[in-house]
């Protein structure tokens, strides 16, 4: 790239950097290397690689892609050694184990590796633990060759590590496939996190010390010192956005000290700022293998954003020191032994969603586990919650008397109903949390074309007393003196669920329970083009009124098919579809009782 054109880049993403940065062009960029990824996938596979191994082996060649096309190996100096092997690739195996081998080995070891090739010299040893371990050698054949060889000519230099992992983790899984780059997390969504946890904050001291070159300096230094943890990382994303937004920042920092001649910098020590600063957990290995990789690709990149800048040639950079990423499950390990408490400063991400009907018995228990009083024993209700609120009680158990603030995306549901008094009166009782923001429901999506239509809320909270608080509904902000965790303005009162009404009316058993995953609900917005793509269905589509229609006059659909016979339904092609999927989803709850409507697809629960 230009320097020019990048320091038009660089100042463009300053003036807007509460912006979401990456556009579809980007998008269709992420995709594309995503698809070569899974071409190779594929490849390995059917030749009888698979599991852990596999994985290791694509993120390996991925790092050895992207290091070609970045200046991280000698230029092209992977596609050549590629290209040297057999047109049959015969040798091809056997060539990349040894190439792992010597970027895995420190220059000690290297001089002890028996008559090191010279193509091989060239490849400076990558530390951490990528090329740790030796992986089986994988089957090449000519057709395999041409294809890692075509990838590698791919410019990997383009993806935006925030959204390509969880794109690269989509190749594993056939299903998640069919919909590559549906469901990435966009930088715009998760910059409504971090915002207002920290970004806005940091950016606004910047703006008052920025006057000041040795409270600058100092304030170079408080960055330097913040540490981050995701408790549900997945591929990264949270942690790559927050440490490339970190970056930005500290080259507007380096900009303002160099300009002002105080202080002198010495680029060799650049950036303070580093990746080890990161902590994450994730219960899937590749996942965690990607957030590693993907935290170094994104470092690298913003070295070279810094000798764009400020025209100094970047070091060759290694893997550590590296994002300290723990593979386990969250909700049963000690948070304080992945990072002491006395060490951080945020805790932020994305927990799983899943409503208890979806939860595995597993997945229950991890909840029950942690959802206890001062006694161990299980709080009243905690069964029936939603996965997410566990990570809130781990972390509002984890900052309790700490300066630790924290803030997760969540489904609206604890934020609605009888789950509110169930999730957070725990979390107000026992440890003196308050809400500090929140983000009342919006529509958490991508910028793909197929978006994930899952309605969430954003929740900040912690026990540091003072400071402003507010509340999001859509862009208009509200100053409040308190957030109620129904998301209100207004004093925290919890409305307790009641078995009997509180006047002589009749009592509600419950209300319309389609247990459909969805699937026979039309939304207002997908009406008009599913009638047009199934004319007859219209005769069997009615009104759908639930609470939230009711209360803000929304309008809402469903697939009324009581008493239709299935003569009628296969004139019905969209309605089939839509049944299909109903059936996938009922097959696969862990409810027996939900399982057994497979005999009833067509229709609702009750």
């Amino acid at each position: 790239m230009p320097q020019s054109h990048a320091n038009i880049q660089f100042f463009a993403e300053r003036d807007e950097y509460g912006t979401d940065p990456v556009k579809s062009s980007d998008v269709e960029l992420n995709i594309k290397a995503a698809e070569k990824m899974a071409n190779i996938h594929d490849a390995l596979k059917s030749h009888g690689y698979l599991g852990h191994q596999l994985e290791v082996y694509l993120v390996r060649l991925l790092f050895c892609m992207f290091a070609d096309s970045t200046g991280i190996f000698e230029q092209n100096g992977f596609l050549r050694y590629i290209e040297q092997s057999k047109p049959d690739g015969s040798d091809l195996s056997p060539r990349l184990a040894s190439l792992f081998r010597v970027l895995g080995a420190p220059e000690k070891r290297r001089a002890k590796l028996s008559l090191l090739p010279n193509e091989l010299k060239s490849f400076q040893y990558a530390s951490g633990d990528l090329f740790k371990d030796r992986v089986m050698t994988a089957k090449f054949d000519s057709k395999m060759r041409t294809l890692l060889i075509d990838s590698t000519r791919f410019d990997w230099s383009g993806i935006s590590p925030a959204i390509f992992g969880a794109m690269f983790q989509s190749v594993m899984d056939q299903n998640r496939r069919r919909e590559l780059g549906a469901h990435y997390t966009s930088e715009g969504n998760i910059l409504k996190v971090i915002r207002p946890l920290f970004l806005d904050e940091l950016w606004s001291e910047f703006d008052i010390l920025k006057s000041d070159p040795h409270a600058l300096d100092g304030f170079h230094g408080k960055l330097r010192g913040l540490k981050f943890l995701d408790p549900a990382c997945g591929c990264g994303n949270f942690l790559i956005t927050t440490y490339r937004q970190l970056r930005l920042l500290e080259i507007e920092v380096l900009r303002l000290k160099a300009r002002s001649g105080v202080l002198e910098i010495d680029f060799g020590e650049l950036p303070r700022v580093g990746v080890n600063q990161f902590y994450g957990i994730e219960l899937e290995e590749f996942a965690c293998q990607i957030a590693q990789v993907g935290m170094f690709i994104t470092a690298h990149l913003m070295n070279i954003r810094v000798s764009q800048v400020f025209g100094y040639c970047s070091p060759k950079p290694a893997l550590a020191p590296a994002a300290t990423i723990v593979c386990g499950n969250a909700l049963r390990i000690d948070w304080s032994d992945v990072v002491p408490k006395n060490e951080l400063s945020y805790i932020m991400g994305n927990p799983p969603f899943l409503g208890y009907s979806l939860q595995s018995s597993e997945q229950k228990v991890d909840i029950r586990s942690v959802y206890v009083d001062r006694a161990r024993k299980p709080l009243r209700g905690s069964g029936k919650i939603d996965y997410v609120a566990a990570w809130y009680y781990k972390a509002a158990q984890y900052l309790a008397g700490t300066r630790i603030r924290a803030a997760f995306v969540s489904t609206n549901s604890i934020t609605q109903g009888e789950q509110v008094a169930t999730v957070w009166k725990p979390l107000f009782d026992l440890f003196a949390i308050h809400i500090d923001f929140a983000y009342r429901t919006f529509q958490w999506s991508s910028d793909s074309k197929r978006q994930a239509g899952v309605h969430c809320v954003i929740v900040g909270f912690s026990t540091v007393s003072g400071g402003s608080r507010a509340i999001f509904d859509g862009i208009t902000r509200i100053d409040a003196e308190n957030v109620s965790p129904y998301l209100v303005a207004g004093d925290t009162v919890f409305i307790d669920n009641r078995s009997k009404p509180i006047c002589d009316v009749p009592g509600m058993i419950t209300g319309n329970r389609p247990t459909d995953g969805g699937h026979l609900i039309i939304e207002a917005c997908d009406y008009e083009a599913f009638v047009n793509a199934d004319p007859v269905s219209k005769t069997y589509i009615r009104p759908f009124l639930t609470a939230q229609e009711f209360i803000n006059n929304e309008k809402r659909y469903c697939l009324w098919l009581v008493g239709v016979d299935s003569f009628q339904l296969h004139k019905m092609p969209e309605v089939m579809k839509r049944i299909a999927a109903c059936r996938e989803s009922r097959l696969s709850s862990p409810d027996a009782g939900r399982r057994l409507l497979v005999i009833t697809l067509e229709l609702f629960r009750e």
